[in-house]
């Protein structure tokens, strides 16, 4: 590698990582270069050994890989029908089997488990979800029409939290049982909507998780994507394009909608999981600056520059995503992380309190297709462990 001659605070650049400085992070900085090089000398001195929130004990995706990443990301929301339909809850027997095409009789019972979700997690004051033909808020209360005509409410009022669109025609509602949130997503033209009584399109579960980050690479090719992804990800932009069964699709992160909260303030609700990236020590070094002994310095250090860096700079509390860095864990906790359950009491909260914080985001997300989720509790389908925690879709 050649050197350059940035020299900020005596360290000594490579010419690969110098370029990607100047060709990538000056322009979207709005700083001069020398200004960037200083502020990164800086923190290439600092102690990053205790700085950030504590790992999480899981394994890491790399952020080389946006895919995976996206896909992590905006799994804190899914698909309660989806699910259902992939999940061993609803009975694989003749008439109900999951086939190459969609199972009409299967997603009845889907649909009619799903009532009586509601009807357990969120009962009503009179009669059954199963028999709601529409859903209104009247000043600050959910009221549900019956196909009888009469009317009904939440026997626990104040699980009602806020609704998308109209009173008198929501777009969806968000409801709160413990800390399980879950909206339900009203269309009268959509696939399931138009079918449904009481024009239910979705219920969308929320299953929030931390999605551990890597900055791991075995190339510097591969480390300055993972930095350029980083960047992406702080800025709320990172997309990734990918066929799909012969059609290209374009994978980003879940979008935002504002809520009304039932006092009339607007709010918005997290839409995506709480991203932390790890600074383990890393399997390869790159050498990409050194000092003035001419050591190589750790690579953990480098990225612990950069990372914090782009979430000092980038990361803005009306994003879509929250950024935070893990401390560096020595070789030996390294060894020993996968063996130990993590401590509860130190993680990172991963749900939200109540969704009157109007810091939080939120996203209309679309309905699932059948094929989206993993299939099954057994493959870590996280709606159906949401469920399970909560007493829920019990064998």
């Amino acid at each position: 590698m050649t050197a350059n001659t940035n020299k900020p605070m005596n360290y000594t650049i490579d010419s690969q990582f110098a370029n990607f400085v100047t060709k990538v992070l000056q322009p979207v900085s709005g700083v001069d270069i020398s200004s960037i090089w200083d502020d990164l000398g800086k923190r290439l001195t600092r102690d990053n050994d205790t700085t950030g929130a504590p790992a999480t004990g899981t394994d890491a995706i790399s952020l080389s890989d946006p895919r995976l990443t996206l896909r992590s990301l905006n799994s804190r929301w899914g698909s309660l029908y989806s699910a259902l339909y992939n999940a061993d809850t609803i009975p694989h027997s003749a008439g109900l089997k999951i086939g190459r095409k969609y199972n009409a009789a299967r997603g009845k019972r889907v649909t009619a488990y799903a009532r009586d979700f509601l009807d357990a997690t969120f009962p009503l004051t009179e009669g059954s979800h199963s028999d709601a033909v529409s859903y209104l808020v009247y000043f600050q209360n959910l009221m549900v029409i019956l196909a009888d005509g009469s009317t009904a409410g939440l026997r626990n009022p104040a699980q009602f939290v806020a609704k998308n669109g109209p009173k008198d025609d929501p777009e969806s509602l968000l409801l709160q049982h413990q800390d399980l949130h879950i909206e339900i997503l009203f269309d009268r033209n959509g696939a399931r909507g138009a079918q449904d009584l009481s024009n239910i399109e979705d219920i969308q579960i929320e299953a929030p998780a931390i999605t551990a980050l890597s900055l791991e690479a075995e190339s510097p090719e591969q480390k300055f994507a993972a930095y350029s992804n980083l960047l992406d990800l702080a800025q709320g932009r990172l997309t990734c394009s990918f066929d799909s069964n012969g059609r290209k699709t374009t994978r980003r992160l879940n979008r935002c909608v504002p809520y009304t909260l039932k006092n009339g303030d607007e709010a918005t609700i997290s839409c995506t999981n709480e991203a932390v990236i790890s600074l383990d020590e890393s399997r390869c070094e790159l050498g990409m600056i050194t000092d003035s002994d001419g050591n190589a310095l750790a690579q953990w250090r480098v990225d612990a520059a950069i990372a914090s860096w782009i979430t000092d700079n980038f990361s803005q509390p009306q994003s879509s995503i929250s950024l935070t860095i893990t401390p560096r864990k020595t070789t030996k906790e390294s060894n020993t992380r996968q063996k130990q359950t993590p401590d509860a009491s130190v993680l990172p909260a991963v749900a939200d309190t109540l969704p009157t914080q109007v810091n939080h985001t939120t996203n209309k997300r679309a309905p699932a297709d059948a094929t989206d989720n993993n299939k099954g509790v057994y493959a870590g389908n996280p709606v159906m462990v949401a469920l399970h925690r909560h007493g829920f879709a019990q064998h």
